[in-house]
């Protein structure tokens, strides 16, 4: 409806990943329209996923040294369009897709909000839920869980899978690290003022030492940006202010609603070129 002034027809994306190999095939998922693909850099889309039992797609993860091999986050992690059925893993490129061993009923009603694949060890995998973590050995066809909460997200430190951070909200809202690949994990927020919420976290290979965390306010507005430059054992806020998470363009406003979009990014050559999205686009 063009009437109202306001251009309609986009739906909402939760997610893209691009093929590591070749940067004209991206892929995309939306919280209750599928995984949908692209092999001319954008300009023309394509789906298959119309007949899986949901589609809701909350991440997508390729597999660095074989792109055949790629798993999907189902469900719609940022607003409950759609619940999970878990992950599924495809193994001809995203042309079908089965169950994997993280498996769920749409009645139970989880959330799965990321999954990520270790680069040096591909069958290694971390899923994180709004109840655990979740660690498989063996590319999806068993878990095991290693912390309890709510995780929003995971990430590897850059050359070092070892270690890695994981973002919980409630109970304040921290950042946590693990030394020694998923089994321990211990708060990571020295440097950190309270009164955060929905937090994310991101990593650049031009610094490995470096993590970015991003937290909401109480209002869904912005709390702060903080950076760390020795891999989390100490933080500087960055910013807290204008509110970049509200809906005005110059960050005047009061709330946001980051509990629905939030979105963190920081360049993969550049430690200081940093992204934040929430209801518009700040860089």
């Amino acid at each position: 409806n063009i009437n109202n002034g306001k251009k309609r027809g986009n739906g909402r994306i939760n997610c893209i990943a691009f093929d590591p190999n070749n940067q004209d095939i991206i892929w995309v998922g939306a919280p209750a329209g599928g995984l949908w693909k692209s092999i001319d850099g954008g300009s023309n889309w394509s789906t298959n996923t119309d007949d899986l039992p949901v589609i809701g797609v909350s991440h997508i993860a390729i597999n660095p040294n074989n792109t055949q091999i790629m798993y999907i986050v189902t469900g719609d992690a940022n607003a409950y369009d759609t619940y999970s059925i878990g992950v599924l893993k495809s193994i001809d490129g995203g042309n079908s897709w089965n169950t994997t061993g993280l498996s769920y009923s749409i009645e139970e009603e989880h959330v799965v909000n990321k999954l990520i694949i270790n680069p040096n060890f591909s069958d290694s995998l971390f899923a994180i839920t709004n109840s655990k973590i979740l660690i498989s050995a063996d590319a999806g066809d068993s878990w095991t869980a290693v912390a309890n909460g709510r995780w929003r997200d995971i990430e590897f430190k850059p050359g070092n899978p070892s270690t890695i951070y994981a973002a919980k909200q409630g109970g304040g809202s921290n950042i946590y690290r693990s030394k020694d690949g998923g089994a321990n994990w211990t708060i990571i927020n020295d440097g950190m003022n309270g009164g955060r919420d929905r937090p994310l976290i991101a990593v650049t290979n031009d610094n490995p030492d470096v993590v970015y965390g991003l937290f909401s306010a109480n209002d869904d507005g912005f709390h702060g940006l903080y950076k760390s430059t020795n891999s989390g054992d100490s933080w500087v806020l960055q910013s807290n202010s204008p509110n970049i998470l509200g809906r005005d363009h110059d960050g005047s406003s009061i709330g946001g609603q980051s509990w629905y979009n939030l979105s963190l990014g920081v360049a993969s050559n550049n430690e200081n070129l940093v992204y934040v999205g929430g209801i518009n686009l700040w860089r």
